[in-house]
């Protein structure tokens, strides 16, 4: 016996293997795609709320923040901005108290007119102490990569003038990326000029500043090193984000550094405060004294006076008039910020904190419930990079081959596992029954989060009771009494589903959508836990869409091998009927039956003028080519158009739309149909022409009305058509162009569907054979939705309807008169010329009273 040919085509597993290396290719492409770019940001925040702040991070934190807030404007003497001389005393007081950097994250981009001595002043400190860094900015940073456009170094606006690299003036650029949803995530590394100068940016600088002093390099030389996977400062290391920026580490949400008052670092004995003022005049008020007594009175300095960073005033009169011991200095010394160890070997950043300096970015943290909370200051961001660069926890991404790598294994077992259970061949009723179960208990659970968390706000819904140190039963009742509830509720569906005898491939097809989403629950909570423990971030994005595209693939390869009579069946009756009815027939074989359904939809009959004159000049071989090539074109456009073929005689052809599928807009489809065919005709016929053969032209009649439509015929052979007076109508208007000259006559009740989209006329109040009432009918022009320009052909028709309304008022002089000024603008107009003709008729043999206007055509 021979042994069956092995076709490795209709291999599952090579299957699988083909399809998901095209799963992983569109998955990874469609995280650049801005939608699914916001999405992945957005989960990137949700890790970040999830694993919450850093605890007492305050207290273990190597960066501290003076903030120019409210306060510091408020007590501090001087109007903000303030002079740059606070800020060289600002960088005097923490040198002293043992800060092993300062940064300020101010730009200093222009003189101080106001206090020029004070530029003078800060430019000594600059001068005098190398531990400053200061702020700088370019007008072209990008955030397409790490360089923007300058001429040379002499051109750089770097928006400080206290920056002097000669004298070692030390500068870190603050420009900070944000990504498409203006949240700050990533901080960028350096930008390099077109010249090849490097610019580190600010806490880069701090840390490369910290490195090069540890090392004892002198200078401050670049030592920034990038690879692909991470960026070394000499000791100092980080993860490579994406090549020009690292992935911030957030610690909380706003504020969670520690902010000292910028009033605070200044109030020392040499400074005296607006609260320090204050209380000075309010001592000298309850003296009797004046103010300078008061202020000259070294008893009296420990009463007004507060020098919050240095109290050594306060000391030295504190042994001078109290006799205070060494050990009650050294208690004074630890309530001052100098000495209580605040900036000892810290790094100390100085930065707006004042909203009205709108210096406040989004960041992945919130403060609470509302939008505006995740909202902090810029210098609290430049602390973040500088305390991540301390601490060597950036965010690592995943390596871009491992998560290829489980792009593919999660592809290949979705599509594998999710087509193998649509093959379960069981009986087992208790197996349905529990996967009904779970997925019904699944929708409730799924509804009840929407309701809970998303609609009325609750932070989460647990899963499982908060068990405390001893059992309580009461409130173990209370948690399960509702999940208990949506186990009964859920239980009951199922057993009705079984009772019904539910599709069991219905129910396996919960399965897989239960699977699917268990998976995609176990990468969420992987990639948390990464995220939580590792410090390495995933991208989630392409995680699940590769198990969404592996399940609908699988779904995908069902269809395509299960549905191959169906697709025989469907290509073979698509040659004779329309598409969308062999859909009808496959979805519901009840309907292929005889009888049919009263609906409303809209008839187009069209014929060849001429068509007779043209086939006596050719062979039976050219004249099926000739037709073949008339009627493909115009049943494509019908096809195009949703419309329904009906069928051919001979050169005639009959469509309909809004059935076997119900379209709302069926009379502007069909009417669009008809302009489509009537502008292919024209370019046809110029072609025709160039072969020799007269000119052709096809007139339409379209009317919409109700009708019967179903499958008509016998028990044996039946066709899908329709049937009815509408269809009468709609035959009998094409034929009725050949009174007005014009090619597409369409009824008013097509008029009123269409008239706000198409230039139209009124031809006639026409009353066709067989028929006794009358009805308007109307020229369909042109369609007003293509924005050609219609100026002319709105003239014509203005002016036409006018002689129109003296024709039926019997003026038939006035009326000839007005229709010859339409000939006069549009010479071959056809209506025109019938009415000028009836005109003349009617003068001669006039119509009497009880005339109605109605024209009874005496033809088909």
């Amino acid at each position: 016996m021979a042994k069956a040919k092995f076709n490795i085509f209709k291999n599952i597993y090579f299957t699988a293997l083909i399809i998901s290396i095209g799963v992983v290719l569109l998955s990874y492409l469609v995280t650049f795609t801005t939608l699914f770019e916001n999405i992945e940001t957005k989960s990137i925040d949700q890790r970040f709320e999830k694993r919450g702040a850093v605890t007492n991070f305050g207290e273990k934190s190597k960066v501290v923040i003076i903030g120019i807030d409210d306060g510091a404007i408020d007590n501090l003497p001087a109007s903000y901005p303030f002079p740059r001389s606070y800020y060289a005393r600002f960088i005097e007081n923490m040198n002293k108290a043992g800060a092993s950097a300062v940064g300020i994250d101010i730009l200093f981009d222009g003189v101080d007119y106001k206090n020029q001595e004070s530029d003078s002043l800060l430019q000594a400190v600059l001068t005098k102490y190398d531990n400053v860094i200061l702020a700088g900015r370019t007008e072209t940073e990008s955030v397409s990569g790490d360089r923007y456009q300058v001429k040379s170094t002499d051109s750089l606006n770097l928006r400080n003038i206290f920056y002097n690299i000669n004298v070692g003036v030390k500068l870190g650029l603050i420009y900070v990326p944000s990504d498409r949803d203006e949240n700050i995530r990533r901080y960028a590394i350096t930008h390099t000029a077109t010249n090849g100068q490097v610019f580190p940016t600010f806490a880069f600088e701090i840390v490369q500043y910290l490195d090069n002093k540890a090392a004892g390099r002198q200078g401050n030389p670049l030592i920034i090193k990038k690879t692909e996977e991470k960026i070394e400062i000499g000791n100092y290391h980080a993860a490579n984000w994406d090549g020009y920026t690292v992935l911030l580490n957030y610690y909380g949400p706003a504020q969670t550094f520690t902010y000292i008052g910028l009033d605070k670092v200044l109030d020392d004995s040499t400074l005296v405060t607006n609260p320090e003022l204050a209380n000075l005049k309010q001592l000298a008020e309850d003296l009797g004294i004046t103010p300078d007594s008061v202020a000259k009175d070294e008893t009296l300095y420990t009463q007004w006076a507060e020098d919050n960073f240095d109290n050594e005033k306060i000391q030295r009169l504190a042994v001078l008039y109290e006799g205070a011991t060494d050990e009650d200095v050294e208690n004074l010394k630890s309530l001052s910020l100098r000495y209580d160890g605040t900036f000892e070997d810290k790094v100390v950043l100085v930065g707006s904190a004042n909203p009205e300096d709108k210096d406040m970015l989004a960041i992945p943290f919130r403060k609470g419930d509302s939008k505006q909370t995740n909202l902090t200051y810029g210098v609290e961001i430049h602390a973040t990079a500088v305390q991540n660069l301390i601490d060597g926890n950036n965010i690592a991404p995943l390596p871009l081959w491992i998560l290829f790598l489980i792009l593919f294994v999660a592809s290949f077992g979705i599509f594998v596992i999710t087509s193998s259970i649509k093959h379960i061949k069981t009986r087992i009723s208790a197996l349905f029954f529990l996967i009904n179960f779970a997925f019904v208990y699944s929708i409730i659970y799924l509804a009840a989060y929407i309701i809970i968390v998303l609609i009325l706000g609750y932070d989460s819904m647990l899963l499982f009771p908060p068990w405390s140190g001893q059992f309580d039963l009461i409130p173990l009742v209370n948690f399960s009494l509702p999940y208990l509830t949506a186990a009964i509720l859920s239980a009951i569906i199922a057993w009705l589903m079984h009772r019904v005898k539910f599709e069991p491939e219905t129910t396996l097809e919960f399965g897989n959508i239960l699977f699917v989403a268990l998976v995609s629950w176990l990468i969420l909570g992987l990639a948390q836990y990464l995220f939580n423990e590792h410090l390495i971030m995933v991208k989630v994005v392409p995680l699940m869409s590769a198990v969404f595209l592996g399940y609908i693939s699988s779904i995908a390869y069902q269809y395509l091998t299960e549905s191959k009579q169906k697709k025989v069946i469907k290509g073979i009756f698509s040659h004779y009927v329309n598409k969308e009815v062999v859909d009808k027939m496959l979805e519901n074989p009840d309907s292929v039956r005889l009888g049919g359904e009263k609906v409303e939809l809209t008839i187009m009959f069209s014929d060849l003028s001429g068509f007779t004159t043209i086939s006596e000049m050719l062979t039976p071989e050219e004249l099926v080519v000739l037709l073949n090539e008339y009627l493909g074109s115009m049943t494509d456009i019908i096809m195009q158009a949703g419309g329904t073929l009906d069928k051919y005689i001979g050169d005639a052809i009959m469509a309909f739309w809004g059935a076997p599928i119900p379209q709302e807009k069926h009379a502007i489809l069909c009417c669009r149909a008809v302009m489509a065919q009537q502008a292919k005709l024209k370019i046809m016929a110029q072609s025709w022409v160039d072969r020799g053969f007269p000119r052709l032209i096809a007139r339409f009649g379209v009317n919409t009305g109700q009708v019967v439509a179903g499958n008509m015929g016998s028990s044996s052979r039946f066709n899908y058509t329709v049937m009815g007076d509408s269809v009468n109508l709609a035959a009998r208007l094409e034929p009725a162009n050949k009174e007005f000259d014009t090619l597409v006559m369409i009824s008013e009740f097509t008029h009123e569907k269409v008239k706000d989209e198409f230039l139209c006329r009124q031809l006639d109040l026409l009353q066709v054979k067989g028929k006794t009432k009358p009805v308007t009918v109307f020229e369909l022009i042109a369609d007003r939705m293509i924005g050609e320009d219609l100026t002319h052909m709105e003239k014509v028709v203005h002016i036409y309807n006018e002689g129109l309304k003296l024709y039926y008022a019997q003026q038939f002089d006035q009326a000839i008169n007005v229709f010859e000024q339409v000939l006069d603008i549009e010479p071959n107009d056809g209506p025109s010329k019938t009415y000028i003709k009836r005109c003349h008729d009617f003068i001669e043999n006039p119509p009497g009273a009880d005339w109605t206007g109605v024209y009874i055509m005496k033809h088909k």
